[in-house]
C-alpha cells in the first residue's frame, strides 16, 4: 500500500455467504502478506474480497479474485 489505509480482507463461499474475516483494520504503508488457512470448509470455489479505504477519504477500492481449495 503506498499510504496508511483501512482495509479488511473477507472469504465468501460461490453462494455469497461470508466464511470468515481475515483480516480487519488500520495498516500502515508498505507490504502486507496473509495465510487463509480454512480448517472446516469443503473443498471448492471461494471468492476473497479486499476493501481498502486510503486516510479520510470516502474513497474505497474494492478488489475481489476467486480461489480454488482443493481439499
Amino acid at each position: 500500500m503506498e499510504t496508511q489505509s483501512y482495509i479488511k480482507l473477507e472469504i465468501y463461499n460461490s453462494l455469497g455467504e461470508k466464511i470468515e474475516t481475515v483480516t480487519e483494520g488500520l495498516l500502515d504503508q508498505g507490504y502486507h502478506n496473509y495465510y487463509f488457512a480454512p480448517k472446516s470448509i469443503a473443498g471448492g470455489v471461494y471468492i476473497s474480497v479486499l476493501s481498502i479505504q486510503q486516510g479520510e477519504s470516502l474513497n474505497k477500492s474494492i478488489l475481489t479474485k476467486k480461489m480454488l481449495y482443493l481439499k
